[in-house]
């Protein structure tokens, strides 16, 4: 018995991801600054500097923004911050530096 002739094809299949998985940050708080502003430079705290690593931070909650070394009293220069907040109005915890990600993912 004689089979009938295919044609060799490929299939793919394209992977879906099953769950939503959230970047994840650990990150040291190394900027003691009075001034951390938005990316449009508007002043909206302080950083306290606490030199902690703050891990498992979720990427929602970590913002850009800048430092602002002040010089003669005058904003001498904006340096990019990564920050988030303390959990008080007005103070921030700041890094300086590359984004670490965590070994740890959340699952959502």
């Amino acid at each position: 018995m004689k089979r009938k002739y295919e044609k060799p094809s490929m299939m793919v299949e394209a992977f879906e991801a099953n769950e939503y998985v959230a970047a994840c940050y650990n990150l040291d708080c190394n900027v003691n600054v009075k001034s951390i502003t938005d990316l449009n430079k508007n002043i909206i705290g302080k950083s306290d500097g606490c030199k902690k690593v703050h891990e498992n931070l979720k990427e929602e909650d970590v913002k850009i923004g800048f430092s602002i070394n002040m010089k003669d009293g005058v904003p001498h220069e904006y340096i990019q911050t990564t920050y988030w907040e303390t959990g008080i109005p007005g103070f921030y915890h700041a890094h300086h530096g590359d984004l670490k990600p965590s070994a740890r993912a959340n699952a959502s």
